[in-house]
């Protein structure tokens, strides 16, 4: 019980941590020869272009959101400390992170309480 108690201590400590952010201002463009905000953004880590007011994660698992003046960029989740016996992994596709047993990631591992 008290190992339950402990992951969901954990993970609402997760859940209310709020990351760090970058913020990346647009440029102006040109258009028919005068100076215009852009219509967009784009990901200042892999360039990929975006809509006015859209969010996505980054393949680092920032999550961005464009907005008129800049692209603010923000961790998802603060670092995450393992525990004995245990390893805390990044999945990059899900933008989550697996705690499991040393050396075999298709175990989740359970702290000592």
């Amino acid at each position: 019980m008290k190992v339950l108690l402990s992951l969901l201590a954990l993970s609402l400590s997760l859940a209310l941590c709020s990351g760090a952010c970058t913020t990346h201002t647009k440029e102006a463009e040109m258009k028919n020869g005068k100076l215009v905000a852009p219509e967009g953004c784009v990901d200042p880590y892999n360039g990929e272009k975006h809509e006015l007011g859209e969010a996505w994660n980054t393949i680092d698992c920032l999550k961005c959101e464009c907005g008129k003046e800049e692209v603010e960029c923000c961790l998802r989740y603060p670092a995450v400390t393992s525990f004995p016996g245990c390893a805390v992994t990044l999945d990059s596709e899900k933008c989550s992170y697996l705690v499991h047993e040393i050396g075999d990631p298709s175990k989740p591992c359970t702290p000592e309480a």
